[in-house]
């Protein structure tokens, strides 16, 4: 079984790893898993659904055709307004070898509504909330749920379990 991820992010791409493993499949990190360079085409920040799944499925078409006998897999973390706070949520797609489509998000995390108003008054075209987060909490930038959870839940945990989740229905509708 191989795997394509639609990008070079090392949480994104450790996730997955472990997902795999987790769940069973036989897998050689060097020859079944790949990361690819793949452009989201989203904001550096995406906010909403609606962005955050479009650069989720941009990542895992972009994979795709990269590496087109592979599962496919896009992540796309964003923000989306919830009652007025903030929560951080990644939409996972999955593309089959034979294109079908599949997809889930993970479990929400809560960011603070100053540090969205400060990303976005410097730009969400260039500037992420998990920026800002690092800047004036410390931690990551690239992993601000460990700053959020004072270093009980990292990123790469959640990944792990949304793509879990995700793995269990596809790959259980296969059978």
């Amino acid at each position: 079984m191989k795997f394509a991820l639609g990008s070079l992010s090392l949480e994104k791409y450790t996730a997955l790893g472990i997902a795999c493993i987790q769940l069973g499949f036989d897998i050689d990190a060097q020859a079944d898993l790949v990361s690819c360079d793949v452009s989201s085409g989203v904001s550096a920040q995406p906010y909403g659904m609606r962005e955050t799944s479009r650069g989720a499925m941009y990542r895992a078409k972009g994979a795709r055709k990269e590496h087109p006998d592979t599962y496919a897999v896009g992540i796309e973390n964003g923000i989306v307004c919830l009652g007025g706070r903030y929560i951080d949520v990644a939409v996972i797609v999955l593309i089959t070898p034979e294109g079908k489509h599949f997809v889930g998000t993970s479990v929400g995390i809560e960011v603070p509504v100053g540090m969205v108003d400060i990303a976005r008054s410097r730009g969400f075209a260039t500037t992420t909330v998990g920026d800002i987060i690092a800047e004036k909490m410390g931690g990551s930038k690239t992993d601000p749920h460990l700053t959020l959870t004072k270093g009980r839940i990292s990123r790469r945990d959640i990944l792990i379990d949304a793509l879990s989740t995700l793995f269990c229905q596809v790959f259980h509708e296969r059978r």
